[in-house]
């Protein structure tokens, strides 16, 4: 999708200034670059297309009917989260953000879910009609105050002792490089590539030149195994904290991935970028399922998670009917919301049994990540006596349990 208009004139203005007033200025051009996308977007939304999905839903095989309104990297992404295989897609025309409700109450048979991309401004009006606002997007942050190999000790991650060990065995080196050739080198045959690759129709690609404004203001860190590149990473760097801003795979190789050429980017930022004295290193974003692959790959590092500053867009999601479908969707695909007091986890879980202490400590370590001010458990049939003793100490005030119906993870007051 073409930047829109002020977004392309700034950026060719801020192109036009010597890189010496472009590095500190970058921050600021970020912010203003994001506010008038986001600017541009707001009006659009007024009136979203909306779309139709149908398959099997992807973890109980069960079939299923989506109703996605806004744009098509909105319905691929939720067409690859939900379905195992997209069977039917029905483009059902433009409609009013405003007669969601209508539409939905004027449907004969009305969708097991329902999901509308829409900007933070009308989180309110989608909370009145039913809706949880996910945000589009979530950061991770490592922080460098303390040393990252006790980090990585305290997090007892077995994936993440695997990929330590996957950048031992193939003896990764990294080296650093401002050279403007190798940096597009790196976006056409590794960036390119491999972005698409990973997230398919719904990918949203990173034009060359912000890439490049964002290169100009930092380095590009660049993995090889022997003397083949294999893997890269450009890097912000300014103030006290680093950006790894983009990353990419020679080819968009999954043998490189596979062998750890990845975790070898994020283990030499991270200890690069201790050596030269940064309090932490933003690693960009993820989406808002907390059983999403490079959620749980960048939380098993110990990161903290955080809003992403320069998104404000989200999705609203509504259980249409609950369905047998729309509840294996939601026990599958745990949620972040965005709360008012910051970010939540919603889990449904206990479905057709009490959840016992040992399943809700489980739960605990596998989801309440270090960044989400709390998390939100509902399980239909209840919860086991001793599960107070579970959620006393240092989890009370960051989980809350609820002993209701699946669709109590909507009406959770945040």
């Amino acid at each position: 999708m073409p930047a829109p208009f002020p977004v392309e004139t700034l950026s060719r203005l801020y192109c036009c200034l010597p890189l010496a007033l472009r590095r500190p200025l970058l921050p600021l051009a970020q912010a203003a670059f994001s506010n008038l996308r986001r600017a541009a977007q707001i009006p659009a939304q007024f009136r979203l297309q909306a779309v139709s999905l149908q398959g099997r839903e992807r973890s109980g095989g069960k079939p299923a009917t989506v109703l996605v309104f806004g744009g098509k990297r909105s319905w691929a992404y939720f067409a690859g989260l939900v379905f195992s295989r997209l069977e039917k897609k029905e483009d059902l025309g433009k409609v009013l953000i405003g007669s969601i409700p209508r539409c939905l109450a004027s449907q004969a048979n009305r969708p097991d879910i329902v999901i509308v991309q829409a900007d933070d401004v009308y989180r309110r009006l989608l909370r009145r009609w039913g809706f949880v606002h996910l945000p589009e997007w979530v950061s991770f942050r490592f922080d460098l105050s303390i040393p990252p190999e006790q980090t990585w000790k305290q997090v007892r991650s077995k994936n993440l002792q695997e990929n330590l060990r996957r950048v031992r065995k193939h003896g990764y080196r990294f080296e650093l490089t401002t050279d403007p050739a190798r940096f597009d080198s790196f976006y056409r045959d590794m960036y390119l590539p491999y972005i698409p690759l990973k997230h398919g129709d719904s990918t949203e690609l990173v034009g060359p030149r912000f890439m490049k404004l964002f290169f100009e203001s930092g380095l590009l860190l660049l993995v090889k195994k022997q003397d083949e590149v294999v893997s890269g990473s450009v890097i912000m760097t300014g103030g006290h904290n680093a950006k790894a801003m983009i990353i990419g795979v020679s080819d968009g190789s999954e043998a490189h991935v596979k062998q750890g050429a990845l975790a070898a980017c994020y283990y030499f930022t991270v200890l690069w970028a201790r050596e030269q004295g940064y309090r932490s290193v933003d690693f960009g974003e993820c989406r808002p399922f907390l059983d999403d692959g490079l959620f749980y790959f960048k939380k098993s590092w110990g990161m903290s998670l955080e809003s992403y500053p320069h998104r404000r867009n989200g999705f609203g999601l509504q259980v249409g009917i609950p369905t047998p479908a729309a509840l294996d969707f939601l026990a599958a695909n745990p949620f972040i919301v965005q709360g008012r007091r910051g970010l939540e986890g919603r889990i449904l879980a206990g479905r057709d049994h009490v959840l016992t202490a040992a399943e809700l400590d489980g739960l605990l370590r596998a989801y309440l990540v270090a960044g989400l001010e709390r998390v939100v458990i509902v399980s239909p049939e209840g919860f086991d006596p001793a599960v107070e003793a579970t959620v006393a100490g240092p989890y009370a005030r960051r989980v809350a349990l609820i002993h209701g119906p699946a669709e109590s993870l909507f009406s959770a007051r945040s």
